[in-house]
């Protein structure tokens, strides 16, 4: 299985692999949460069309107060409050870049502590599939290893 997993750039902090992957489907809904935001629904743009271009398939952007009964989804939210949580792995840049990606049987969840995490996880989710529209199962947490960030040419 880790042999078809493709390396992301950039690298994340921390990225587990586990047997299994997320299949998807054009019934697949990508579910924000509630008190979503623009910035929100760019993310959930980019990822509907992120995945047009890798799988072929462009699914729904739905919104659901509950997603414990929805079946096989992709959520993405903001949780400002958990990059505390997360500090044992962040790098002292800015706690909004921070992000979560899970993907397991039923779900994947998308967190970021900010518009510009949830638009990373985005990125590193886009990467992650592959053209048959699998995902591996796997978990991810990141966060850019300097607060601002530029090139030198």
């Amino acid at each position: 299985m880790t042999a078809s997993v493709p390396a992301l750039v950039p690298a994340p902090k921390r990225f587990l692999v586990r047997d299994g992957s997320f299949r998807l489907k054009a019934d697949v809904p990508i579910v924000l949460s509630p008190g979503a935001d623009d910035a929100d629904f760019a993310a959930a743009c980019a990822l509907r069309d992120g995945l047009a271009v890798r799988c072929g398939l462009e699914l729904p952007i739905e919104a659901h107060a509950r997603t414990d009964d929805l079946g096989p989804h992709i959520g993405l939210r903001r949780d400002a409050h958990d990059s505390t949580r997360a500090g044992k792995w962040r790098s002292g840049a800015s706690p909004g870049d921070d992000h979560l990606v899970r993907v397991e049987t039923d779900c994947v969840s998308l967190v970021g502590f900010g518009p510009a995490g949830l638009r990373y996880a985005v990125e590193s989710l886009i990467q992650l599939v592959g053209s048959n529209g699998r995902i591996p199962h796997c978990a991810i947490e990141d966060s850019p290893d300097f607060a601002i960030r530029g090139v030198m040419l």
